[in-house]
């Protein structure tokens, strides 16, 4: 019976039509019927990845529908070099529910030599399924190749984060004490995800371990500099000296470290020794300092942060841990990872341990504590980012204000600091009312700035004005726009205008403008008038064209106009206007202009290929082949 049933199978291959329905469930058929002697059929019919597409695939599918163990050699033969994504996956998944070690094997192997993401990713999916600790082993032993294969060891880095588990423990332990430093770091963190109160209590271990060795390294390069300035015989007394005081209790927390140091220098002084030995012994121990730096720095960091995930999931007491990561900061033995790390488990009320962190000597781990601080949303914690907000260093002040900024009480404290009398608080205020735009806010702004008696105040209070924007706002600044005020002012005040990218707004900054007669107030209202009709706004009017263009012909006009001119045909290209005579105009006259003798420096070069490509662009527009 079987016979017949490979012979009608013969028969079905000689005249396959592989992308036929009918011949498709015919195959399937005769597979079912003559069972794994079609295996060997199909052998001498598929030399490989050369084979006809239509086979390839319904030989793959077969072997993943009839998972039989004598598919293996085909598998492999086409696996190898297949290059379509699709009858690859049925392929390896075929292996897979095939199960066997030598499955395992092959799919091993094909895992080692085929290169490309996405049919790694199929392997790894595979791999995975069929057998975790398999698996696991596997990524394990590629990982451990280290810096001799980056590219491997990264890969397994990767897969073995989604089978990290309980029984993987004392292996990841192991991994994360390996001398080379990129398998090291990966065995760390790997091991900082297994979710078990075990892991937790390893990581924690290793936390408190790696700190006392950071402490240590600093005592002994203070014992090193000590040590450099004696010499020889000097250097033999001293360490004697201190070795009997370790040994006669006086020095009990005496790290390792130093008693090793001690006895290097011993060593190095004896009496027939080289004359460079000494040097050696410092020379040495600095270089193992360094290597050392460099795994005790992240080991801190990546334990630190661990510990804070652990005390999330309630693997660890959360007092306990917190204990541990204040004494890391206090002593300064990690940086951002653990500022993170005690940002996120440091309680809202917990003010001396904002202190501390708000107080770091270093700008990185206060700008990454504020940034944990800020992201955790807690009403609670505005006085801690209030106070993050007069950080020396800009950039965390400024992300202080900004998650201040997000708070429930932000418009209260807005308002709060806008009254108070101290200008640091008040230009807070400001600062914040300017990020988050408060229209209920104005009437205080306008307050300020009747009874400001200080310039520089005025000053910010109208940039505020700005940013808020809006008509009441609008109205207020142009009535501010006149002869009687300063120079500074009259800026600061049409640069608000400007900020507003209004059309109507703009307009009216140019009537004020007609009225007042200065020419940097004319480039102003060519600056507003390219913002609000740039991009992002509606197109100018054609009627506007003929005020533009006197806009334009003001602000050229003033003593030393070389920078205003510039700023002028910067602001010029912005705007959207459907109007070939204003463009022929403007054209013209930066054509005039760069015929015009100036002074040396009045330009950059990089300036005058700008004025120069932006006459060429007005022409285009004039032309009528490009609406701006």
């Amino acid at each position: 019976m079987a016979s017949k049933a490979l012979d009608h199978f013969r028969a079905v291959l000689d005249h396959l039509d592989g992308e036929d329905r009918r011949d498709q469930l015919e195959f399937f058929s005769c597979v079912l019927a003559a069972g794994p002697e079609v295996v060997l059929e199909l052998d001498g019919r598929l030399p490989g990845s050369r084979a006809p597409r239509a086979l390839r695939q319904l030989a793959m599918e077969a072997a993943f529908y009839f998972p039989w163990p004598d598919w293996l050699e085909i598998l492999a033969r086409i696996l190898r070099y297949e290059s379509e994504l699709a009858i690859f996956e049925t392929g390896a998944r075929a292996l897979g529910r095939i199960g066997t070690p030598g499955a395992l094997d092959v799919l091993r192997e094909l895992n080692t030599m085929r290169q490309g993401a996405d049919f790694k990713e199929i392997l790894a999916d595979v791999l995975t399924q069929t057998d975790p600790q398999e698996a696991f082993d596997h990524y394990l032993g590629r990982l451990l190749e280290g810096s001799a294969n980056p590219g491997a060891a990264n890969e397994a880095a990767q897969r073995l984060a989604a089978l990290v588990a309980g029984p993987n423990l004392e292996a990841l332990r192991m991994v994360a004490q390996h001398p080379d430093l990129l398998v090291f770091r990966h065995g760390l963190l790997l091991l900082a995800m297994i979710p078990t109160a075990e892991a937790a209590e390893v990581l924690a271990d290793i936390f408190e371990d790696s700190h006392h060795e950071v402490l240590s390294d600093r005592l002994l390069k203070e014992r090193v500099a000590q040590f450099r300035s004696l010499q020889a015989p000097d250097a033999r007394e001293a360490a004697l000296e201190a070795l009997r005081a370790m040994e006669a209790g006086e020095a009990l927390d005496a790290p390792p470290l130093i008693k090793g140091f001690l006895k290097d220098i011993l060593a190095a002084t004896e009496e027939g020794g080289k004359p460079g030995a000494l040097a050696t012994v410092f020379t040495q121990a600095m270089e193992a300092m360094h290597q050392r730096a460099r795994r005790l720095s992240f080991a801190v960091d990546c334990s630190a942060e661990g510990l804070a995930s652990y005390v999330k999931k309630e693997l660890l007491d959360a007092d306990r841990i917190l204990d541990l990561l204040v004494m890391g900061y206090q002593e300064q033995t990690g940086r951002e990872g653990l500022a993170r790390a005690l940002a996120k488990l440091v309680p809202a009320d917990a003010g001396k341990v904002h202190q501390l962190i708000l107080g770091g000597p270093d700008g990185a781990q206060r700008a990454a504590a504020v940034e944990v601080l800020g992201g955790r949303e807690e009403a609670a914690l505005l006085p801690v980012l209030l106070q993050a907000c007069r950080d020396p260093l800009t950039d965390i002040a400024d992300r202080a204000l900004f998650h201040l900024g997000r708070l429930p009480g932000a418009l209260e404290l807005a308002r709060t600091l806008l009254h108070s009398p101290t200008p640091q608080d008040l230009s807070l205020g400001l600062r914040l009312t300017a990020q988050r735009r408060f229209p209920e806010l104005v009437p205080d702004l306008l307050e300020l700035v009747r009874t400001s008696t200080r310039e520089e105040t005025t000053l910010q209070v109208i940039e505020t004005l700005g940013a808020v924007g809006g008509g009441q706002v609008a109205a207020q600044l142009l009535e501010m726009l006149h002869s009687g005020q300063s120079l500074r002012i009259q800026t600061i005040v049409g640069e608000a205008l400007m900020g507003m990218r209004d059309p109507e707004v703009a307009l009216a900054l140019c009537a004020k403008a007609d009225a007042i007669k200065l020419p940097f107030l004319h480039c102003i209202a060519v600056e507003a008038l390219g913002a609000a009709h740039g991009a992002s706004g509606p197109a100018m009017p054609a009627q506007n064209g003929a005020m533009l263009l006197h806009q334009v012909r003001r602000s050229w006009m003033d003593r030393n106009p070389w920078a205003l001119r510039l700023r002028v045909v910067n602001a010029l290209v912005e705007v959207r206007m459907a109007h070939p005579e204003t463009w022929s105009a403007l054209a013209d006259l930066i054509r005039d202009t760069l015929a015009e003798k100036r002074p040396p420096g009045a330009w950059s070069p990089d300036a005058l290929h700008a004025v120069q490509g932006a006459a060429k662009e007005f022409m285009r527009r004039a032309s009528g082949r490009e609406e701006g």
